[in-house]
């Protein structure tokens, strides 16, 4: 199953490729992290695994975090507009 994106500006796009539609899990997070990242009492997240993902046009940067539980998230987005990517 191949799947398309992109950023808002169109600047960073990328393909994701999974085995079945399983393999993007869906969730509602809670956490710190999530909290603040975006301005909201949660955040909806897609669950892929890291290397379902390549990048087809732009490199995207990369924010490290502690999630307040020990727990390093790595959080990636466009450098031009910054819409969250991963």
């Amino acid at each position: 199953m191949k799947l398309t994106g992109s950023c808002y500006c169109r600047a960073s796009q990328y393909e994701v490729n999974l085995n079945s539609a399983n393999d993007a899990r869906t969730s509602l997070c809670h956490c710190r992290n999530c909290k603040k990242a975006f301005g909201t009492n949660y955040g909806l997240t897609a669950k892929i695994p890291k290397d379902a993902i390549q990048y087809t046009q732009g490199t995207p940067k990369e924010h490290a975090a502690d999630n307040g539980s020990g727990t390093v998230l790595f959080r990636e987005f466009c450098d031009n507009c910054g819409s969250f990517i991963l």
